[in-house]
């Protein structure tokens, strides 16, 4: 469950609580039933083989009924239903009901084991004697009705000689009988999961509330706790998370300023990009992009790209320090599939300086992680500070006087790791005497891709190997055709020597996009995703129905390119002046080609891949 951080969410938590807006600043959380044994079964006809009894668990407005058995024995079915709840439902408490029927048929009513121990509590909310399901008598519910509280985990609802059968929570399992009639024991037990705040926007403010539909990365992060998770979603759209937000004054003067890096604070946060990668841009000069705290252990941090960050004298970890540009960890932090790329530590200070893309001052594990293109005036540009574990870890054209790192920064790991240029990341990571690895684009959207003849391909190690890669591919695949699938090293998982297409995300089909690239530097894999949601219009131009925005993500390199859509189902007021832009550097561009209005299809001629849109004048509206 999560700990109040500040005293000022105290305080949000209390007002919110007296105006009746409960669940303003909650995330969500899993309730998970789990029935883990049925005994001393009175009830059924089981002659003959036929399966007999099931159960029906209900938790809200959600249900869930399991097989059928057929065993008079004791059985451990393991049956489990979790359904996940905004903090703030109905006053935090969630009714549960638990039946064991006797199966009597496909097309028969089935009759209730009786597995309530007392009489039916009518003040449960939700159920009481009043919910009516097949054959259930009025005194008795013959099934469990519970209350589980959301905000403590704990569940109450009937009360008998055992204080252990009237309430519950966490693992245990608790054991219930019934006593009339048809009978059995069954145990249970209600558990929750950690509270997730699922973010909303890629915009970065910050009103101290992460609302259901109005979350940004950094409200998130404030409202949650230790244990807890933080979610990017896909919004179907390549747009950064760019980190905007900055409060009081740089360097800061008082305590709470917030300078606008992202404060890691929490013990075992999660923070999870979605499969297809998520990208954190920071845009404040001297400013970090994460800064974690020795507060914060068992961070997990994955499927991200960490650009733009600057180490200046804006760290709430350690005010002092100069160091880690992307990263400045004094907690325990472990990353998989993560890019940390076009970072700096710029201020010149070998005492606490360097670091440009990682620096660490407390316990890191690195798995699948890409470092590369960061900078530091003093010390090494990739990674510094106190040992780092790294398995498959790729470091890669960072600059400083210690080059990509210094050999004390790396220790430990699964091994797997390759470094170029040079050798000063230690003999724990091999050397490449050359490693193509292409920069990013210019917005820093997309993770780095090794290329075959790089070395990175297939030389990692399966250990702790990641079932997907950054943008959601499986690993490990047999990118070198030697029959022997390995995990490449790196954040990216290279397994085409072709340009594939891009799929329909819905379907698996053909999608409505193809594309046609020449001039291929880079062979690589094309990324498809079809949203609603996306940036405004250009300027004098309206959607057509439904809104649809086309996200073109792309490991491959090349020179040009031809993108067709095809827009049939769409509808437009006139087909004839359609244009299809393209959203680069934050803006529309206009790229139209080719409109064939016969075939509903429009084409347009760009260098690089990211979202597109199809738009018709604003002087033709619908």
């Amino acid at each position: 469950m999560r700990t109040i951080q500040k005293y000022t969410v105290v305080i949000l938590a209390a007002l919110a609580t007296m105006f009746d807006c409960s669940g303003a600043m909650g995330g969500d959380v899993p309730v998970t039933v789990t029935i883990t044994s049925v005994t001393n079964i009175s009830a059924g006809d089981f002659a003959g083989g036929d399966p007999d009894f099931f159960t029906r668990i209900r938790i809200a407005g959600s249900s869930f009924e399991s097989g059928y058995i057929n065993n008079a024995a004791a059985i451990t079915p393991g049956w489990t239903f979790t359904r996940t709840f905004p903090m703030g439902t109905t006053g935090n408490r969630i009714p549960i009901r638990i039946e064991i029927l006797d199966f009597d048929g496909a097309t028969s009513a089935h009759d209730l084991i009786d597995v309530d121990p007392d009489v039916c509590n009518a003040g449960l909310i939700g159920f009481g004697c009043t919910y009516v399901t097949v054959n259930r008598p009025g005194a008795d519910t013959r099934g469990l009705d519970l209350t589980l509280d959301l905000t403590t985990g704990l569940w109450t609802g009937f009360s008998s000689a055992s204080a252990a059968d009237a309430a519950g929570s966490g693992t245990t399992p608790t054991c219930v009988a019934g006593d009339e009639g048809e009978s059995a024991t069954i145990c249970l037990s209600i558990t929750l999961g950690s509270e997730e705040f699922v973010v909303t926007k890629t915009d970065d403010t910050n009103d101290g509330l992460c609302e259901p539909t109005d979350c940004s990365l950094r409200e998130a992060l404030s409202a949650a706790g230790d244990g807890d998770t933080v979610i990017l979603p896909d919004f179907g759209w390549p747009q950064p998370y760019t980190l905007t937000f900055q409060s009081g004054t740089v360097p800061p003067d008082d305590p709470a300023d917030e300078p606008g890096h992202l404060k890691i604070t929490q013990k075992d946060l999660k923070i999870k990009g979605p499969a297809t990668g998520a990208i954190i841009k920071q845009t404040h000069a001297h400013t970090r992009v994460f800064d974690i705290h020795d507060t914060a252990r068992g961070v997990e941090i994955s499927n991200l790209t960490i650009t733009g960050g600057q180490a200046g004298l804006t760290s709430t970890a350690a005010p002092t320090h100069l160091h880690g540009g992307g990263i400045h960890n004094h907690g325990d932090v472990t990353l998989r599939n993560v890019t940390i790329s076009n970072n700096n530590a710029h201020i010149a200070n070998v005492a606490v300086g360097g670091g440009g893309g990682f620096y660490n001052a407390g316990t890191a594990k690195l798995i699948n992680v890409t470092i590369a293109y960061n900078a530091a005036v003093s010390r090494a540009g990739g990674i510094d500070g106190m040992a780092t574990s790294l398995t498959n870890t790729l470091v890669v054209n960072n600059t400083g006087p210690d080059g990509n790192c210094r050999a004390s920064a790396v220790g430990g790991g699964g091994g797997g790791n390759l470094q170029f240029p040079g050798a000063t990341c230690g003999q724990s990571v091999s050397s490449a005497p050359a490693l193509p690895v292409y920069a990013p684009d210019a917005e820093g959207t997309y993770p780095l891709v090794p290329l075959q003849q790089g070395g990175a391909i297939d030389a990692g190690t399966n250990i702790d190997c990641p079932p997907t890669d950054q943008l959601g591919f499986v690993r490990p695949f047999d990118g070198n055709g030697d029959g022997n699938p390995i995990c490449d090293i790196g954040a990216r998982e290279d397994d085409l020597a072709v340009i594939q297409q891009p799929l329909d995300p819905t379907t698996g089909g053909p999608g409505p996009v193809t594309i046609d690239i020449n001039s291929i530097t880079a062979p690589g894999r094309t990324v498809l995703t079809i949203s609603g949601i996306g940036p405004a219009p250009p300027a004098n131009y309206l959607h057509g129905s439904p809104t649809l925005y086309y996200g073109l993500r792309t490991s491959a390199r090349f020179t040009e390119a031809k993108v067709c859509i095809s827009y049939t189902g769409r509808d437009f007021l006139d087909e004839s002046d359609l244009r299809l832009f393209q959203h680069i550097d934050g803006r529309w561009q206009d790229e139209t080609a080719s409109l064939d209005t016969a075939s509903d299809v429009i084409c347009g001629r760009t260098t690089t891949l990211t979202g597109f849109g199809i738009f018709q004048p604003a002087r033709k509206r619908q």
